[in-house]
């Protein structure tokens, strides 16, 4: 104890010590942040020089005339003016009940979503425009608001439980209708606005689509004309590219909301409320450029080392093992106290698990998509192809492959003359065709439903 009394004693013996030493710390600080900003504005400069963006506002999609834009129907500009209060009872409007979505009766299940009908009616012809572009505030950085997300899932639940209505009542062409309205409505959903978030939207829609195709195509309803827009359909989807250019938007909001923090604080309280709140709890009277400037560089050589090689459009792959490789990084972040450690978890939290999300959509597409083929080769051939090279190029110009291996998709008749198509999935492990709830787990497998 003594030991650690006698630097206390001397500094109360020479008080001007103190000052000094204050004054050295002081000094020391400004170093430090005078370097980390230099290290960081270099960093920045080389990067856009390579073409990266970090100014967030530059990722909103250009207006589109009101005529071309889904997004200006009287159902989604309603909805964009209300109030927040009033935007929830709209929003609430939508939502089904649980014993609606259980109906055995399509009947039941039609008798349902009729109140809805005059609005599904607004909402499938102005799903013909080619364009959908929301008003969002993307000078929000942090803060976007997103009230066409929930409504937008809500309205796609109601296409998917009266198209599967109108197939078990034997509709198959208002089912398509339906059906095409969702692949449209999962196209507007996510295609123009590069937010993590709406893409992940986009991602449940198109399963809710699936739902509806496969019944269809379960039940032998879509007529090959069907079958042939459905192909082109499925083939028009891209989630590893709307997926990139979701993680390129983030990165930019990231960057952005931090640089805000840092030169106009009161700013960052409206427009980076969660930075701000973190910084205001966790960082005391550290200077800003001690460890803010520290965090953006650790953060963005992060994204720029690791997030970016997660997804190859161009050449079709996804790498789960270097997710694997950064789950497990964040997991060591997560377990360090320091403050800057709290902007990197808060850069990365909202990436981790949805690079999977997008393989999956992928793989689901491809898989939709050969089977379509498959059943029109079934319906010439009166069985199923031995390989599915046999389905080249009649059927289809080129086979998908597995994202997560680069190998051909699994795919072999079965005795019951049906036949077994799946992706080994994202554990990259063939476990045969088994396939498993969670979907890092078993092999992404085409399910047949009445079957």
């Amino acid at each position: 104890m003594a030991f650690f009394q006698k630097p206390v004693r001397v500094l109360l013996l020479f008080p001007g010590a103190v000052v000094l030493l204050a004054a050295i710390l002081v000094s020391a600080a400004r170093y430090d942040a005078h370097r980390n900003r230099r290290a960081w504005e270099k960093h920045r400069a080389a990067a856009v020089a390579r073409g990266v963006e970090y100014d967030f506002t530059r990722f909103a999609p250009a207006p589109v005339p009101d005529g071309e834009n889904f997004a200006a129907t009287p159902f989604f500009r309603e909805l964009f003016a209300a109030d927040e209060a009033t935007q929830k009872k709209i929003t609430k409007r939508l939502k089904l009940h649980p014993a609606d979505e259980a109906a055995t009766l399509p009947s039941d299940r039609l008798k349902a979503v009729r109140p809805h009908d005059a609005l599904l009616d607004e909402i499938s012809r102005a799903a013909e425009r080619p364009a959908a572009v929301f008003p969002l505030r993307y000078d929000r950085l942090g803060a976007v608001s997103l009230p066409h997300a929930l409504p937008l899932m809500r309205l796609a639940k109601l296409y998917r439980l009266r198209g599967k209505a109108f197939l078990e009542a034997g509709l198959p062409d208002k089912a398509f209708a339906d059906l095409q309205t969702l692949f449209r409505l999962t196209r507007h959903s996510g295609n123009r606005d590069p937010i993590l978030i709406m893409r992940l939207v986009q991602a449940t829609l198109f399963s809710f689509t699936m739902d509806v195709y496969r019944e269809g195509l379960g039940s032998r309803q879509w007529s090959d004309r069907d079958l042939l827009q459905i192909q082109a359909e499925l083939q028009s989807f891209d989630f590893l590219s709307t997926g990139q250019q979701a993680y390129q938007a983030e990165r930019a909001a990231y960057i952005s909301q931090v640089e805000l923090l840092i030169h106009a604080p009161p700013e960052a309280k409206i427009k980076a409320p969660d930075f701000y709140k973190i910084y205001h709890d966790v960082s005391g009277d550290l200077p800003v450029g001690e460890w803010l400037y520290s965090s953006l560089f650790q953060a963005d050589r992060f994204f720029e080392a690791s997030l970016q090689t997660l997804l190859n459009p161009a050449a079709g792959r996804v790498d789960a093992e270097q997710a694997e490789r950064i789950r497990q990084a964040w997991e060591s972040f997560s377990r360090k106290p320091e403050a800057s450690r709290l902007f990197i978890l808060l850069g990365f939290r909202s990436l981790l698990g949805t690079t999977a999300r997008f393989a999956h959509s992928q793989t689901l597409a491809d898989l939709g998509t050969v089977a379509a083929a498959l059943e029109r080769y079934h319906r010439q051939h009166d069985g199923y192809p031995a390989t599915l090279s046999a389905l080249i190029p009649s059927h289809l110009e080129k086979l998908p492959h597995d994202l997560v291996t680069g190998g051909p998709l699994h795919y072999c008749r079965t005795d019951d003359g049906r036949f077994l198509l799946y992706s080994v999935g994202w554990n990259g492990t063939d476990e045969g065709g088994t396939s498993a709830k969670d979907k890092t787990e078993g092999d992404w497998v085409w399910p047949l439903l009445n079957e």
